[in-house]
């Protein structure tokens, strides 16, 4: 979900930057790297954005992806996978986020995890 269909990472740099002052991008921290960029003393303030309570419930989404999904679910059975155990209180908001953007994708096809390949077919 996160990074795919939903751009978490950018309203956690957001957010950042809000409380910061910084004005960090996204083209900065693909050249610099986050830890060039966030001090070590800021660092657990960074981490601990998508802990918030409420932070997953409005993300934007990944340009595309709502078509590309509607797509694909026309011929094929389509899961959304999220390791939602790394953030507890996501649930929720995941999910009313998923009904809000991908209502077209049944319940029983969205896997909360604690790792995602858990979720994934196996081939042998």
């Amino acid at each position: 979900m996160d990074e795919v269909i939903a751009d978490s990472f950018g309203k956690q740099l957001d957010c950042y930057n809000q409380r910061t002052g910084a004005n960090l991008t996204r083209e900065m921290i693909s050249s610099q790297g986050l830890t060039a960029l966030i001090p070590p003393d800021r660092w657990d303030e960074f981490a601990g954005i998508p802990h918030e309570d409420g932070f997953f419930a409005d993300l934007e989404l990944i340009e595309g992806s709502g078509e590309a999904l509607r797509e694909l679910s026309r011929d094929h059975e389509v899961y959304i996978a999220s390791a939602a155990m790394e953030v507890p209180s996501s649930f929720a908001a995941k999910y009313k986020w998923l009904q809000q953007h991908f209502a077209f994708i049944p319940s029983s096809r969205i896997v909360f995890c604690g790792d995602k390949i858990l979720s994934m077919p196996m081939c042998w």
